[in-house]
């Protein structure tokens, strides 16, 4: 559900960049992001906001969502400039991408095994 959720907020995030008939592509959702920073800054923004609030990243409290955004931005763009191949990928998978590695949450401990009879 909250995946469903998220992906819905995406979605709805991305189509606000849509300024070429394709922004799917992380390389067309960069380069829209360079003719139009408010846009797409706006759609990381929802992005992120949604992942946190749907507890899939853990963004620390003193990190606001304009610091969240640029960090993402610059983390896209670095691995982009790391790895081509990126740039033909899903930007909604690349922007879940930068998001959990850049606040990922801690794994839950491991549940203690059932007691032997």
């Amino acid at each position: 559900m909250r995946k469903t959720v998220l992906w819905i907020a995406c979605a709805a995030a991305l189509a606000g960049a849509a300024h070429a008939a394709d922004t799917r592509t992380l390389s067309a959702f960069l380069s829209n992001c360079k003719k139009d920073s408010a846009v797409c800054r706006g759609a990381l923004h929802d992005f992120i906001l949604a992942a946190d609030q749907q507890a899939m990243i853990c963004k620390p409290e003193d990190v606001s969502l304009r610091e969240a955004v640029g960090k993402t931005l610059d983390w896209l763009q670095d691995a982009v400039a790391k790895d081509q191949q990126l740039a033909d990928g899903d930007a909604e998978d690349a922007m879940f991408a930068a998001i959990s590695t850049l606040w990922p949450c801690p794994k839950p401990p491991p549940e203690a095994p059932p007691p032997s009879p």
